[in-house]
């Protein structure tokens, strides 16, 4: 597994540390903000960001619900093609 370290300025972390955020509970807060902006982007897929986060795919999806983020992200083209399949099915 590959490690990444970051630099923060004094003051952020003296800010996070009265908000309880330091040590590991920072690195597991930074990996799910870094796995779900990564997401949003489209840069990872939903699997890969939930790896990155720690967390199990339906825990990320939970967390992506929370912050009201899509877990799909459909076209108006193919958000009008589900709708037309939906509606062939009511009429069998």
């Amino acid at each position: 597994m590959n490690e990444l370290a970051i630099e923060l300025p004094e003051d952020v972390v003296k800010s996070l540390e009265i908000t309880g955020i330091y040590g590991e509970k920072l690195k597991e807060e930074a990996k799910r903000a870094l796995a779900v902006e990564l997401f949003e982007e489209g840069r990872l897929s939903l699997e890969s960001s939930a790896k990155l986060a720690g967390m199990h795919l339906s825990d990320f999806m939970t967390l992506l619900a929370k912050k009201k983020i899509p877990i799909v992200d459909y076209t108006n083209k193919e958000l009008e093609e589900l709708k037309m399949d939906v509606e062939s099915i009511k009429t069998l």
